[in-house]
């Protein structure tokens, strides 16, 4: 029968393991293996088990050269010397003797401490490895930090929510870093392991870390789930009954007469509200409009309008927005002359489609007006400016 105990402390933490495990054994229960930071026991008589760590030279995952386990060259040696290979855990091989008086696995730390170095290595390669994606990467691609855009899309609690996980993942690496490289200077010092560590001191904070970041990090993954579900479709835009602050096609040529051409159910509309953007309104809106001279205006918008919570929080949006756009379409994005208009900022470009940014105040405006007529294509100064002054003078 297997019986199951979380580890006191990290698997970093050569000594707590090994002390731990030793008095686990003192207590009839022998160690199987790991999974993660469980350890996998089996019932027996209580006896004195010797167990050590050993950093792996070519890694423990079954996807390494030698499928997680030493070479047999260091298998047998070790096994002359009375210790016998059993698991892993982390990047570390464990060993057990259960003879007194057969020699340590480790008679010299100096020697430790430059096996150990491979761990540190790999430990530091993972922490540049996380800064690079984190930090590097995005502004070496087309990519970017836009974290106003990206608190909207998530929602600022979700956003401040995957930042301090990211942040706890991220200190814990550098914890992680710190203690290797003091436990290889004590090593190289000639200062001998203690395999008798107190590793009752952070019992019941590690398991509660252990237990505590997978549930946070999982929660928060079913969020952003959820979220899609949410946001994947909106209500269809003939149900909301609410007034508008934004021109929709039909307000762009108030005099000619309008179809919605709701193919696919592409024409909808979606409204959110949080703390950080009190109103949000998407639109999505395909249609067309027949004019008196007999030309045909024809096409679609795409509106997204927000109320943010202060006027810099509007400007720094329509910043983000510009750049994102200009980066995740580069080879299609051209600057448009823009009309003058009285807002406070405004600013058109080509984004695969004719795009306009407004900002007034608080509220700013991203609208994309793509137009498929072939008898007539209605001029950026005409759109910009029925665009400009409804988004000035309409109240949601």
């Amino acid at each position: 029968m297997n019986i199951y105990r979380l580890a006191p402390c990290p698997a970093y933490d050569i000594e707590g393991t090994e002390s731990w495990l030793e008095s686990m054994a003192a207590k009839g229960l022998v160690l199987d293996s790991f999974l993660f930071d469980l350890a996998i026991f089996h019932k027996d008589a209580p006896c004195l088990i010797r167990y050590r760590l050993d950093a792996a030279r070519k890694g423990t995952s079954i996807l390494s050269s030698n499928g997680g386990i030493p070479d047999a060259e260091l298998l047998s040696l070790n096994r002359s010397y009375g210790w016998s290979y059993i698991t892993n855990r982390g990047p570390f091989h464990i060993y057990v003797s259960y003879n007194q008086a057969d020699r340590e696995l480790h008679t010299d730390p100096a020697v430790q401490a430059v096996t150990l170095d491979l761990v540190r290595r790999q430990e530091r390669s993972s922490l540049f490895c996380v800064l690079f994606w984190i930090l590097l990467y995005p502004l070496i691609t087309r990519g970017g930090f836009f974290p106003v855009l990206t608190a909207i899309a998530l929602g600022p609690l979700r956003f401040l929510f995957g930042f301090l996980l990211a942040l706890w993942a991220f200190l814990s690496s550098v914890k992680k870093v710190i203690f290797l490289r003091s436990l290889r200077n004590r090593l190289s010092q000639g200062e001998m392991p203690d395999h008798h560590k107190n590793w009752k001191k952070h019992l019941h904070l590690h398991q509660l870390i252990t237990l505590i970041f997978p549930a946070l990090c999982l929660i928060w993954v079913i969020s952003l789930i959820s979220l899609l579900s949410e946001r994947s479709h909106g209500i269809p835009l003939e149900h909301y009954q609410q007034p508008l602050p934004f021109a929709t096609l039909a307000d762009l040529c108030p005099e000619g007469s309008y179809r919605s051409n709701d193919f696919l159910n592409t024409n909808t509309i979606r409204t959110d509200s949080d703390w950080l953007v009190p109103i949000t309104i998407s639109l999505r809106e395909n249609g067309e409009v027949q004019l008196d001279n007999g030309n045909l205006l024809q096409g679609g918008l795409l509106v997204d309008y927000y109320e943010m919570r202060s006027p810099w929080l509007a400007m720094e949006l329509a910043r983000e927005y510009r750049n994102y756009d200009k980066k995740r379409n580069r080879k299609y994005f051209t600057e448009l002359i823009t009309p003058a208009l009285p807002v406070d900022y405004a600013t058109a470009y080509q984004n695969t489609f004719p795009t306009l940014l407004l900002v007034q105040g608080s509220k700013i405006m991203r609208l994309t007006f793509y137009q498929t007529s072939e008898n007539y294509t209605m001029p950026l100064e005409e759109w910009a400016a029925v665009a400009a002054d409804y988004f000035i003078y309409s109240q949601p």
